[in-house]
Parts: C-alpha cells; structure tokens; sequence
C-alpha cells in the first residue's frame, strides 16, 4: 500500500515576522497543529544548522526573520507564515523587551537575548530610531520576497485565526480557539 506524503511535513515553515508579533503564540499553534516547532532558534544565528532545521518542521522568532532569504535557498518549497504589528505599537512593545522584559532574566538568559540583539538589529539597547528603520525595511522586504511564494500575513490588530494558517499548511483547523501566550494585560485602576 502507497502512503500519502503528509503535506504538513514535506516542506518547512518559516516564520519571518519580526519578535514581538505574535511569534510564541505561532510556536504554540504549531505544536497543536502536530508540527514539531522549534522551541527557539538561537543555533541559526551564527549558521545554516541543517542537524538542527531537520529536528523540526516550523521555526519562528530570531534569527528566523533576519535569515529567512538564506533558509529559502535551503529549502525552496517552504511555507512562510508573516506576523505583522504595526510600528508604534511594535517599538512599544519592543521598549518593553529591551527594559523590563529583559531584565527579569537571569544573568545566563540575558547575556544569550543580549548577544541574539547585537546580531539582529545592531544593538542590546532599545533604540527607536534604529528599530523603526528595522521594522520598516524587514516587511517591505518580506512584502516582495513572499510574493508568489506559499505565504500567509497576519496582522496583530486583527487578531490570529486557525483558517488562513490551515489553509496554507493543509491541515483541518483545531475546535479550539486559537492560542495567545505571553500577552501582557495591563490592569487598568478601578473607579469607586
């Protein structure tokens, strides 16, 4: 008897959406979905680790968006997963990162996130001006690498859905609703 090939798995996932997009949420929903998802990345930053890339299905988070051009060249028939968050909101929340989110770290934890920085975006200090010409530059540029290639863009103010992911991958979308982790809730002060 002939095996179907199992589509989910014949092809990588990338996901080329700057950190802070919804990027852990991704991971999660590609463990629901069955894939085995990278749990972080950080093996890629200094090279294209082929033992590593064959452990896994799906990849997001950096280096993934600052290496995605030379993972096509490794694997051309991928599929790309875009999660977009506007600039204003995206440099608030990457202020957030780079003070008090980076801070809660142990010293080992933090020297790794730190060093992950320097390589990605030039600095391990929140710089708006620099970040801003980051944020810019990376989706015009993801903007015309995807175009004609298996690709879905997500935008963070309209919220993740299981149809868009499912459909590009080929799988049935879970009954569950979709995951968001690491949100953080702001409480705002009760009036008496």
């Amino acid at each position: 008897m002939h095996q179907m090939e199992d589509p989910a798995r014949t092809r990588k996932v990338f996901g080329i959406g700057l950190a802070r997009t919804g990027t852990t949420s991704m991971h999660q929903a590609m463990l629901i979905l069955g894939l085995r998802s990278a749990p972080e990345s950080t093996a890629l930053l200094d090279e294209i680790d082929l033992d590593f890339l064959a452990r896994y299905d799906a990849f997001f988070d950096n280096p993934i968006p600052f290496r995605y051009q030379a993972l096509d060249a490794r694997f051309p028939r991928s599929r790309y997963i875009v999660t977009y968050r506007p600039l204003d909101a995206w440099l608030e929340s990457m202020r957030y990162l780079f003070g008090p989110g980076l801070d809660r770290l142990d010293p080992q934890t933090r020297a790794r996130g730190d060093r992950v920085h320097r390589d990605v975006y030039g600095t391990d200090r929140f710089d708006r001006d620099l970040l801003a010409e980051i944020h810019l530059r990376h989706y015009r540029e993801v903007q015309a690498f995807v175009t004609g290639r298996p690709h879905v863009w997500l935008d963070m103010e309209s919220g993740f859905r299981w149809e868009p992911i499912c459909d590009l991958l080929q799988l049935p979308a879970p009954r569950d609703g979709f995951p968001h982790v690491n949100q953080r809730h702001r409480r705002r002060p009760r009036r008496r």
